[in-house]
């Protein structure tokens, strides 16, 4: 039951992210996060100049952009985008 809460979790937030990303004219390109303890979401957030939702060689990253994770229990972890505007959520449950 905790993957499929986990799982759901994960889309939820996710989702609310890029449909925020792409009104302010970035994109936060998520990668599929395993649904299992333990496991990790990592993504980018990048500048979409060209409006085709895939980050390009011309397409920066974007650096110091706060991403937001919570959980059922309205529990947040938050962090920041590095350099190259990667995100890394390590060791979930």
């Amino acid at each position: 039951m905790m993957s499929h809460h986990l799982s759901d979790r994960v889309r939820s937030t996710l989702c609310l992210a890029l449909a925020a990303a792409i009104a302010f004219g970035v994109l936060a390109q998520p990668i599929p996060a395993s649904a299992q303890s333990g496991g990790t979401i990592e993504g980018l957030v990048y500048a979409d100049l060209d409006g085709d939702g895939q980050s390009g060689p011309d397409e920066p990253g974007l650096p110091g952009i706060i991403i937001r994770l919570t959980d059922d229990n309205n529990t947040s972890k938050t962090l920041l985008t590095g350099l190259n505007g990667a995100y890394v959520f390590d060791d979930l449950e």
